[in-house]
């Protein structure tokens, strides 16, 4: 059954998938709805209050996700109670699909092999900024699981108070609750742990094959990056701003070419099936 509407992160999601879903048959409505944290709860929410609701959303990878290699050909699926209430990007966002070398040409008329030389000398540039990016990024992954603090005296409910509301009790409560939780995350945050998950990243960032960096790198990073800038100017395309990128790109798909993402970026073809089929 098609799906009736997909909730977004942001702007350049709203805009690109606009002009690309909205040309095809049972045509998903696009909705940007907040941020990633935000977009289960309301999906989870809305589709409680209505059932049989077609909603589903659609987040990046970010740096809270490591990617999936050998990369699958079509967006992961996020599960809530057994059913698939979203899926993430195998890329890190919109913008790594738009900057497919083969769309770049058709859009820009940058040459493919430019662009390849782009992303690998920006790559270079950027592996050890954007280790540490991943590596605070599963940090703070590792923090959230250890949990949070929390305000109830465990197995009550609310009307309900512990059976010894001492001041001894109550010490040894938020002591224990707080020095598990210190524990915890010293062991996340040990200088030896960040250590290594530094050099992991480094390792697994120093890449030159164009499809990888578009897996593991930020492409708003990349495209600030001056190697990258610097190649670009070579074939005269001007973008003073990286911003201005994609609000090219979107440009071009508007202008009646918006089925040609779907051939030019097989995963986008993907998600288009799996929403309205």
């Amino acid at each position: 059954m098609p799906v009736s509407k997909l909730y977004v992160e942001g702007e350049a999601d709203q805009r690109i998938l606009k002009a690309t879903l909205s040309l095809l048959p049972n045509n998903t409505t696009i909705e940007r709805k907040g941020s990633k944290g935000d977009l289960p709860h309301l999906v989870r929410r809305e589709r409680k209050e209505s059932p049989g609701l077609q909603l589903v959303y659609l987040r990046d990878r970010d740096f809270d996700n490591e990617p999936i290699y050998p990369t699958p050909a079509q967006p992961e699926p996020i599960l809530s109670g057994g059913t698939i209430h979203g899926y993430r990007w195998q890329r890190h966002e919109i913008e790594s699909y738009l900057l497919t070398p083969e769309l770049v040409q058709e859009a820009i008329g940058i040459d493919v092999s430019l662009t390849e030389a782009a992303l690998i000398g920006a790559a270079s540039e950027l592996r050890d900024y954007q280790a540490a990016r991943w590596t605070i990024g599963q940090t703070r992954e590792i923090c959230r699981a250890r949990g949070l603090l929390g305000t109830r005296y465990p197995g009550t409910r609310e009307f309900q108070l512990p059976a010894d509301l001492s001041q001894n009790a109550v010490w040894a409560w938020l002591h224990r609750e707080t020095s598990t939780l210190l524990q915890a995350y010293q062991q996340a945050l040990d200088p030896n742990a960040i250590t290594a998950r530094f050099a992991d990243y480094q390792q697994k960032l120093d890449t030159q094959d164009p499809d990888e960096i578009l897996l593991w790198y930020s492409p708003k990073d990349l495209l600030a990056a001056a190697s990258f800038q610097n190649a670009w100017a070579m074939s005269g395309v001007n973008l003073p701003r990286p911003a201005d990128f994609s609000g090219r790109i979107a440009r071009w798909l508007e202008r009646g070419n918006g089925l040609r993402f779907f051939d030019l970026v097989p995963e986008a073809k993907a998600l288009a099936d799996l929403l309205t089929a």
